[in-house]
């Protein structure tokens, strides 16, 4: 404040606006701490002149101002208007859990009449809008991840809008739908090439969280290696769709990049949340994907190898069942046996190794982990009719579906494939989703990246079988 008055003021005014009066905003997204606002009036008080004067902007004066010189007030119900001010006032803040936005989509699509076409499709224009204001808004904050996060939430909760309205046949509705769909695709892909670069150096996405806990710079490693194999998943799902070859090419890019943060990134080696294994299962599709094999059953195995040393040995760094940050802090020799006890990560990294047909590889990783605890209970999450209706809008792991347990480790690759090929009681057909009926199976691996649903096992089994299909054709 001082630097203005003294050198600004002073230097850099041009001779024809001296003699105006001057007003110096503090401005911020967030509010004046009551321990600073006294400082602050004394230094206001102290500082006036005739000619000079100051103010303070904080989030409920910039939400205002925004409402009123930049947002259309018949864009938007006087109910909804809060919402997006709130949101477009944190989205510069990392920790901005989005809720405000979350509500405001959902409740503008749940509030169509689908009776009145011409008025419905105006509600959608305007749902669209906001979407693009809000991500527009996002990546001026330089907040990619939260401009990630509202394209997905819109892209699912879209899709269950024409769920629930049975709206698969109207060629508009489903217009807007790929209109959303594109702008989560052009996301990833804008992700991907602004940190491709940190990619190729050695642990160079770590630091750009601003953090100085390792903790939080590996979450955020796995989170971009999640974002950056749903650009894979989402290409190889627009090749099956277009019948298009020449994606193949972008697929292996994609694979390449994979491979490259995979390589530089030794963190990637130590997933610290059990549901890591979403992350890790997204990657391994794309890698199997381009026949990278070798190299995706070798990093499984020494993920296995990194488990280990970190339970056995560390006493920290070892995936917390809780998914719980404060758990992962505080996990240390002593009470680590209260953060392991019960594990989704063991079950992927054991069937995904069953698909190496490696016998020696598999019984090293299944010793790994079964030497890690013997206390941990290891299962999987199977869906069932009622997942359906939850999975593009919740965490549906949480209120629909089942788990199956493990009582033994499967020793050997026969064991564990038999494990694999158990028939269910709740059997659950991957044709029962609708996002499979209609060609857009990609939503289900979506639904688990983004609200962290355990990825369904079959679309990894029968994504894996037909690989291996096309390979032996």
């Amino acid at each position: 404040m001082d630097e203005i008055i003294d050198v600004y003021i002073q230097n850099c005014i041009q001779d024809s606006y001296r003699k105006l009066k001057i007003k110096i905003v503090l401005v911020t997204g967030g509010d004046m701490q009551q321990v600073i606002r006294l400082n602050w009036t004394s230094y206001v008080d102290n500082h006036t002149t005739d000619n000079i004067e100051y103010d303070f902007w904080g989030g409920d004066e910039l939400a205002e101002l925004y409402y009123k010189y930049l947002l259309n007030e018949n864009l938007l119900l006087c109910d909804y208007r809060p919402m997006l001010r709130k949101t477009l006032v944190l989205l510069s803040e990392p920790s901005y859990n989005l809720n405000e936005y979350y509500v405001l989509f959902s409740k503008m699509l749940d509030s169509i009449n689908n009776k009145k076409v011409k008025q419905r499709n105006k509600q959608i224009k305007a749902c669209i809008l906001v979407l693009k204001l809000v991500i527009h808004w996002a990546i001026d904050a330089n907040n990619y991840k939260h401009a990630i996060n509202i394209a997905e939430y819109s892209v699912l909760y879209f899709w269950n809008f024409i769920r629930q309205n049975n709206l698969f046949t109207d060629s508009a509705i489903m217009e807007n739908f790929k209109i959303i769909y594109t702008e989560l695709c052009t996301l990833y892909i804008k992700n991907h090439n602004r940190f491709y670069n940190l990619y190729c150096f050695p642990d160079g996405m770590h630091g750009f969280t601003n953090s100085a806990s390792p903790e939080a710079e590996g979450i955020a490693v796995f989170e971009q290696m999640g974002f950056l194999a749903m650009v894979g998943i989402f290409s190889i799902s627009n090749m099956l769709r277009s019948k298009n070859e020449k994606i193949i090419s972008d697929i292996t890019n994609v694979c390449k990049s994979l491979k490259v943060l995979i390589e530089n990134h030794r963190s990637l080696l130590n997933p610290l949340y059990d549901s890591h294994c979403i992350e890790i299962s997204l990657a391994a599709i794309v890698l199997y994907m381009c026949n990278e094999t070798d190299f995706l059953f070798s990093w499984l195995s020494e993920i296995s190898n990194h488990i280990l040393f970190a339970y056995k040995i560390l006493g920290k760094y070892f995936p917390v069942d809780s998914d719980s940050f404060r758990d992962l802090i505080m996990e240390n020799n002593k009470n680590k046996e209260n953060f392991l006890r019960s594990s989704n990560l063991f079950y992927w990294l054991l069937e995904w190794m069953s698909f190496s047909e490696n016998e020696d590889l598999y019984k090293a990783v299944s010793e790994n982990l079964s030497a890690t605890s013997t206390n941990v209970c290891v299962q999987q999450w199977f869906p069932d009719e009622d997942s359906e209706s939850k999975i593009y809008t919740t965490n549906a792991g949480f209120v629909t579906g089942y788990s199956q347990a493990l009582h033994t480790f499967p020793k050997t690759l026969s064991e564990m494939k038999k494990v694999l090929d158990t028939k269910r009681e709740k059997e659950c057909s991957l044709s029962d989703f609708s996002c499979f009926q209609y060609g857009f199976p990609e939503l289900l691996l979506l639904s688990s990246r983004h609200f962290r649903t355990p990825i369904v096992p079959d679309y990894v089994k029968q994504f894996v079988n037909d690989i291996k299909s096309v390979n032996e054709e």
